[in-house]
């Protein structure tokens, strides 16, 4: 009886060590401290040595919108990011295309590495969907390294067409 307790404690513990979580979509009360936890460091003063930018300014919906990270420097690397798209009431809104095998999506609506290989830059697309209304922000959590993460450094905000 004790060890079926015992497993089913250590069970419930590693799912919210891995990062799954109930989330009201908000990222930035939830995934941000999976990050920190993950990471056990604090955000660092934000670097102009990464960039993320998008290839429009406007948005339709429906319509992709190609969203790049990327280093200014060509020896600057990153291990990983963490990307997401939020209303103005900081929901998450829109859907992700994944478009390179570096990262894949996550419980809290966005996307984030699977690897921790060294990269300059990481490009996917970001589809708005039909509930969406007004201004969108990208947003991007920027691991440099074990020791250096980036947190409401690198965004981009899109308007509606």
């Amino acid at each position: 009886m004790k060890i079926s307790i015992v497993f089913f404690l250590l069970t419930i513990c590693s799912l919210f060590h891995e990062g799954i979580n109930l989330s009201d979509g908000k990222f930035s009360n939830t995934c941000d401290k999976i990050v920190l936890e993950q990471y056990n460091v604090n955000p660092t003063t934000c670097s102009s040595n990464f960039i993320i930018k998008s290839s429009q300014s406007t948005y339709t919906i429906d319509e992709p919108i190609h969203v790049t990270i990327q280093s200014t420097l060509p020896d600057k690397k990153f291990v990983g990011i963490y990307l997401f798209a939020q209303d103005t009431k900081n929901i998450n809104v829109g859907s992700w295309k994944i478009t390179d095998l570096l990262i894949e999506s996550v419980s809290c609506g966005g996307l984030m590495h699977n690897s921790k290989i060294e990269k300059t830059s990481i490009e996917t697309v970001w589809y708005p969907s039909s509930n969406v209304v007004g201004d969108v922000m990208i947003k991007a959590i920027i691991i440099e390294n074990d020791n250096t993460i980036y947190i409401d450094c690198y965004n981009i905000i899109l308007t509606p067409q």
